[in-house]
């Protein structure tokens, strides 16, 4: 029997980053000469050790244990497969003793600073005349331990981790970090802002399929949930967490300046020419020639326009700011292969395995901007011609292959979420389902193309994709899916009628407002808006049967008033036994009875504890501190809170 390993136990909560050894190979590789691989390499890599392992409330284990059991190997192996190595004839084993030496030496030099954030901001800071030459899509060079999500106004990327160590929270309101200077070169953000999904919320997921011009029904859905919901003045569309579409719907979704859904469609459709005066079959012809109906000079200077010529897919955007994963699907042209583009890098965990792939983001230079992603979005076969995508190949439209990408926005959901919890709710929008099949069709279309291509057709059709989601949803599943859509046997307006742009929209906002689903749905966003978070400083009570609560919401120009946010219409009884706690709420209460805040399955308080890490007695990777507070207050005043 092996001892008891101390070091190893203090980590089980926050273990040693995977593939650590892939991301020391990333940043090590970038220094080029012996000097420079011994002078900054070797200490930050250290440095970068002392922040993983002693975030607050870390026992002070002999740093060269710690080294041992918990680093060595991955350094071992990141300076074996080094291609080229900076350090020239060094031997292997004296540049591993480096990095001991170096962990264990800044150890001791930590008690000075405060903190080991402290100790590696100032490490950081010493280099960032060289730190400042370096740029990676694969690797924060923050903590050197994660992939980057965000990119910043200096070009580097770096992870949510080191956002949320190395940044500010809003003094009025704690999801909404400020960060004032890259952690890498300290170069000035100019007060950028990044929203966090609270550590006890659920994702909330809108997934919308493509289909031209008739992007304009979601808008119509959207506005009818909207007035359901009830609440004055609220965008909708900004309280999705995870936002995917699909063709022409990106100018809706990923819009990020102030336009009104309705503008962004008509900006975009004026860009496009009207059906011209030929016959079908001249046009067919010409279409052949020119690969395209249609020029896209128009599209891509609007595109230019709206997005900028130079914004990256990943750079921090109003997206960030409002907390928001974008993504939007494309099939690449030579083989047909599904790919998503995101604003979050690739950021998560997700199977090896999956029938899309993401874009790679690029970094500095190479960045992929988003005006060539939503430029090949819209290339749909006939109308448009495919897009090079900043040198990695040409892609088209992805309703190719996802035209409803609910199941990729669902696992992309699942795959940001640290324990890979499912979303809370799924709303897929729908563009108007294929018209029916015709009961007698001519010879010619008993023939095997179209034989072919109906079968093909239904495959990937956006009904279809969703049966195959709902049929394949485990019978424990969380999630509350819903699907909005036109099924009426109607012909279906041409993906480029431009005339049929308002008809769309207000068909789409009467089918919602008829449809038997709304209720529900709006009431399952309604309560998905809110969380239930444990106060550590105030240990939950249970008395009678009851856990009492206390409510709580930040500043937001949406929510200025408590009735209007927690009206009786978004609000239903779940349990008498469930009572809110009476302090700015009173009247409420009296009129609602009860408050129906569980939007998923009842959870439990352990699970509250394992989101929030309150049993992580060794630190947390975001080096939260805990609330030591040596006196309990009373048990009338102990409060299980609730934030929006």
């Amino acid at each position: 029997m092996e001892p008891y390993d101390f070091i190893q136990a203090s980590r089980l909560i926050n273990p040693v980053a995977d593939g650590l050894s892939w991301h020391l190979i990333n940043f090590m590789k970038e220094f080029k000469t012996p000097r420079e691989f011994r002078n900054h390499a070797v200490p930050l890599i250290a440095s970068s050790f002392i922040l993983d392992h002693f975030p607050p409330g870390m026992h002070l284990f002999d740093p060269r244990q710690v080294f041992r059991v918990l680093y060595k190997d991955s350094c071992h192996k990141a300076i074996e497969g080094l291609e080229t190595s900076p350090i020239g004839s060094v031997e292997l084993a004296k540049a591993v003793s480096w990095m001991g030496c170096s962990f264990s030496s800044q150890f001791v030099e930590i008690q000075a600073a405060g903190s080991s954030r402290d100790w590696h901001e100032q490490q950081l800071a010493k280099r960032k005349d060289i730190l400042s030459q370096f740029k990676s899509e694969d690797t924060c060079f923050s903590c050197i331990r994660r992939r980057p999500q965000y990119t910043l106004p200096c070009g580097h990327m770096i992870c949510q981790v080191c956002v949320r160590i190395f940044s500010s929270t809003s003094i009025t309101d704690p999801w909404l970090v400020e960060v004032k200077a890259c952690p890498v070169c300290t170069a000035p953000t100019h007060d950028l802002t990044i929203r966090l999904v609270p550590d006890t919320s659920r994702l909330r997921v809108l997934s919308i399929d493509g289909g031209g011009i008739r992007g304009a029904a979601p808008l119509g859905f959207l506005k009818a949930l909207e007035d359901e919901v009830g609440i004055p003045n609220f965008a909708i569309q900004r309280h999705f967490d995870v936002k995917f579409g699909t063709s022409s719907d990106y100018l809706k979704m990923f819009a990020n300046k102030a336009f009104p859904p309705r503008s962004c469609i008509l900006r975009f459709m004026s860009k496009v020419p009207l059906l011209s005066t030929f016959t079908r079959l001249t046009l067919f012809f010409f279409t052949l020639l020119t690969d395209s109906k249609y020029s896209a000079n128009g599209l891509e200077s609007l595109l230019m326009d709206t997005y900028g010529l130079h914004r990256g897919i990943t750079d921090c955007s109003f997206a960030s700011h409002i907390g928001s994963h974008v993504g939007v699907t494309l099939t690449r042209a030579r083989d047909g292969a599904g790919f998503i583009a995101t604003n979050y890098n690739q950021a998560g965990c997700r199977p090896e395995i999956l029938d899309y792939s993401h874009l790679p983001s690029g970094c500095g230079q190479q960045a992929v901007k988003w005006w060539e992603v939503l430029r090949a979005a819209t290339s749909a076969p006939y109308y448009f011609d495919g897009k090079r995508v900043s040198g990695h190949g040409i892609y088209q439209d992805g309703g190719l292959a996802f035209n409803n990408p609910a199941s990729i926005a669902l696992r992309e959901a699942v795959a940001l979420t640290p324990d890979g919890a499912e979303p809370s709710i799924l709303l897929s929008l729908g563009t108007g389902s294929s018209a029916p099949l015709r009961k007698y069709l001519s010879i010619v279309y008993e023939t095997f193309p179209f034989r072919v291509g109906r079968a093909l057709w239904h495959r990937v059709s956006s009904r279809t994709s969703w049966d195959t989601l709902v049929g394949h949803r485990r019978s424990d599943s969380k999630c509350n899916l819903y699907r909005l859509d036109d099924d009426s046997e109607q012909e279906n307006p041409l993906l480029d009628d431009v005339t049929q742009i308002d008809p769309v929209h207000q068909k789409a906002k009467e089918i919602a407002k008829g449809s038997p689903i709304l209720p529900s749905l709006a009431c399952s966003f309604s309560s998905a808006l809110f969380y239930f978070q444990l106060d550590e400083s105030h240990p939950t009570f249970f008395r009678n049967g009851r856990y009492e609560c206390t409510f709580a919401a930040p500043v937001n120009p949406y929510f200025s008033k408590v009735h209007q946010f927690l009206s009786p219409k978004t609000l239903h009884r779940i349990d008498e036994r469930f009572p809110l706690a009476k302090k700015p709420t009173d009247e409420l209460y009296q009129n609602t009875r009860a408050l129906n805040l569980l939007p998923y399955q009842p959870f439990s308080i352990q699970w509250l504890v394992r989101r929030q890490k309150l049993d992580a007695t060794f630190g947390t990777p975001e080096h939260k501190k805990r609330n030591n507070r040596e006196t309990l207050e009373s048990p009338s005043s102990k409060r299980l809170r609730v934030r929006y």
